[in-house]
């Protein structure tokens, strides 16, 4: 619950300086007003797939997380993950050595809090999200996933296992309860 509120905090926040709201920043918005985007996931996504077209990978995904804070479970919410983990993996990587930045601290775990999200039916490995997040990445990521899902109930029943290639990840499987993944 405390996490769900900060959050929304950050969400908000985020959203003030992402949507220009004259309310948060003492300016006149420039550009949809703030209540009604954030309120509207088709609207969010509009807005990230334009950052998208100006290679401002950055900002798409400010946009795409946004629908996930504040619409979880929405149809937008759902389909967007890999394309969110697509534009983690490009803030990533030029942020990999800075031990204090966002994309090596909390990006990580809200990536694994939203990737959880999808075993909630138990019954299919979410194979088109993990290979978003985790291929072609440090195996090191996939390592922290696998100590995150450990108190995971939904993921914890998983055997999770990766090939890799000097310590990038190359293709990854889940097993539940020994038995193959659907």
């Amino acid at each position: 619950m405390i996490a769900r509120v900060t959050l929304c905090i950050l969400a908000a926040s985020i959203a003030a300086t992402t949507l220009g709201c004259a309310s948060f920043s003492h300016a006149p918005a420039s550009s949809a007003p703030c209540a009604e985007a954030l309120a509207d996931p088709t609207q969010l996504k509009s807005l990230g797939d334009a950052a998208l077209a100006e290679q401002n990978w950055e900002l798409a995904y400010r946009y795409f997380a946004l629908i996930h804070i504040l619409h979880p479970g929405s149809e937008q919410d759902r389909e967007l993950f890999p394309v969110a983990a697509h534009l983690y993996q490009k803030n990533w990587r030029p942020h990999r050595t800075e031990l204090d930045s966002i994309w090596t601290t909390s990006e990580p775990i809200f990536l694994f809090a939203w990737l959880a999200e999808f075993y909630q039916d138990g019954q299919q490995f979410p194979q088109e999200q993990m290979d978003a997040l985790f291929l072609h990445m440090n195996g090191g990521l996939l390592r922290d996933f696998l100590a995150y899902a450990k108190n995971r109930p939904q993921i914890s029943p998983w055997q999770i296992t990766a090939e890799k290639e000097n310590g990038i990840v190359l293709k990854i499987t889940g097993v539940r309860g020994g038995a193959p993944a659907p």
